[in-house]
């Protein structure tokens, strides 16, 4: 009985051994594959985890089959990830100037998106001065003038750019107005807001004195506009504001109040003329240009004056050809303060009379829906010749839509403090 027992206990030893040793060789095989795996599919790139799973579940035979098949797996993805990356590369170095081209007119497109530049006197802003904000300005862009006083002449001819004042009264660009050469503020296109410019009495005169407050005559005001609102003109000098028309050009002043203390009107006009060039007989010779579309355009503007011998308002005609530019009275007020004329007109060094137009001259023509004006001259319905005035498409001016942009009162836009609203993002260029 007892050597039975033994007999079965022997065998079921037997067999727990032979169970034990089978495991554990199983275990050994699949340990010795799961790292051999492991090592190549580092090798390789592959994420660890990944791979040991992998290698698990396709190890069903010996452990050296099972890392051979890993191995070379591997090795031969390795090898032809390796050639199609540095073939790609090699072959294709298009693509690779492609991305680079891509990324430049990315960089570019973005340049030329407008940015807003800040002025503040008290230095709190990204610029002290205007000029300096000017300098740094793209065409487009957009220069918003903190309060405070700033005493600089101002260049910017060259750019077609915007200049707003946060408050009319508060914002104050001023230079001395005896140098005609360095007024206040030079300017061809863009707009202005909400400023006040002043010319002084006081500096060193220059060579030819008297500078207004805005001097707008240049070649770079051709196919372009001018938009003024809001903003206060006072010269202690002379004329307070001088605008010369161009070819397809067009000058708007909205809300503006222009004073000249001195001697001078208030407003200085004239045309461009037709023909470029002038002989000393008086005749003209070269070929005609165009010159259409010239235009001056005000509304809702208050003109002053104190010279008894200057009308508030002069316009200077190149008596070259009838009908080269139009001017559009809308609402304004004129006003000599010594008695004298509200308008008037002169001719261009003394140039023999030409066709009567507007005010008894050539080249200047009244628009037809000029009304409300304080001086009768300045109205359509009671000028003395309206045989004169223009067709209501005789000027070049901007959209009604620009216009009452133009006319906002920024303060909606910012606050006292100068800060932006949501639009606009502060840029130091």
């Amino acid at each position: 009985m007892i050597s039975t027992f033994r007999a079965a206990e022997n065998k079921h030893r037997k067999a727990y051994v032979l169970r034990k040793h089978c495991v554990k060789t199983l275990f050994k095989v699949l340990l010795q594959a799961g790292a051999a795996a492991f090592l190549c599919l580092l090798i390789a790139g592959e994420a660890p985890a990944c791979g040991i799973i992998a290698a698990g579940r396709e190890g069903t035979s010996s452990g050296a089959q099972t890392v051979t098949a890993v191995k070379d797996t591997a090795v031969k993805s390795t090898a032809v990830k390796s050639t199609a990356v540095k073939s790609t590369a090699a072959k294709n170095p298009a693509v690779r100037n492609t991305a680079a081209n891509n990324t430049a007119a990315k960089n570019t497109a973005a340049s030329e998106e407008p940015k807003t530049l800040y002025v503040s006197a008290s230095g709190k802003g990204y610029y002290n001065t205007i000029q300096a904000a000017v300098d740094a300005a793209d065409p487009g862009d957009t220069i918003v003038i903190l309060p405070g006083t700033y005493e600089e002449a101002v260049d910017c001819k060259d750019k077609n750019i915007h200049i707003r004042g946060i408050s009319r009264d508060d914002c104050i660009l001023k230079y001395s107005g005896l140098d005609y050469f360095n007024p206040p503020l030079e300017m061809a296109t863009g707009t202005l807001e909400n400023l006040t410019i002043i010319a002084e009495n006081s500096g060193t005169p220059g060579a030819i004195s008297g500078a207004y407050c805005l001097h707008a005559d240049f070649d770079t005001q051709t196919n372009g506009t001018l938009v003024i609102t809001n903003v206060h003109f006072i010269n202690e000098v002379t004329t307070a504001v001088g605008i010369a028309t161009r070819p397809h050009f067009c000058a708007l002043l909205v809300n503006c109040t222009i004073e000249a203390r001195g001697d001078g009107p208030a407003l200085f006009t004239h045309d461009w003329e037709f023909t470029p060039e002038e002989s000393g007989n008086g005749t003209t010779s070269g070929s005609a240009q165009d010159v259409t579309g010239q235009g001056l355009d005000l509304r809702n503007c208050s003109l002053t004056n104190t010279a008894i011998t200057s009308p508030v308002i002069v316009m200077d005609s190149q008596e070259l050809a009838p009908g080269c530019a139009v001017i559009r009275f809308q609402n304004d007020t004129v006003k000599n303060l010594s008695g004298g004329a509200g308008i008037g007109l002169m001719r261009y060094s003394g140039r023999a009379l030409g066709v009567i137009g507007y005010l008894g001259g050539s080249d200047w023509v009244l628009a037809p829906d000029s009304s409300g004006n304080s001086d009768p001259q300045m109205n359509a319905a009671t000028y003395s010749a309206p045989a004169q005035i223009a067709p209501s498409t005789g000027i070049v001016a901007p959209s009604d839509e620009l216009l009452e942009e133009a006319a906002k009162n920024v303060k909606n836009r910012y606050a006292s403090d100068g800060t932006e609203d949501e639009n606009d993002s502060r840029t130091n260029r």
